[in-house]
């Protein structure tokens, strides 16, 4: 629950104030994918391949300034849980974050 918190938090900070982050679940037959999409600004490129780690957290990549421990602890958790997270940027402008769990 902690993991899903933070990356929504990360979602909430990429999307416009009048947008709604749009989160849908999807049950294949052994796994479970979580997509987090949002409308509003996306990631630096140079940013994209190291957002999950943690010494990434001092780069001003959202207007707010960075982002915290928030997603590098989200993805070590799901992570412990054989699981995985990614994101990329979305056309219109936004980013998009898929967690996949191992259905037991």
């Amino acid at each position: 629950l902690r993991a899903m918190v933070a990356l929504l938090k990360t979602a909430v900070k990429f999307s416009n104030p009048e947008e709604m982050v749009q989160v849908t679940c999807e049950c294949l037959q052994k796994t479970l994918v979580v997509r987090i999409r949002t409308k509003g600004r996306t990631i630096p490129e140079e940013a994209l391949p190291r957002f999950f780690e943690v010494f990434s957290i001092a780069d001003p990549i959202t207007p707010g300034g960075d982002l915290g421990l928030g997603p590098a602890i989200a993805e070590r958790i799901v992570k412990l849980f054989d699981g995985t997270v990614t994101v990329k940027n979305q056309d219109p402008p936004g980013i998009e974050l898929n967690i996949t769990l191992q259905r037991l």
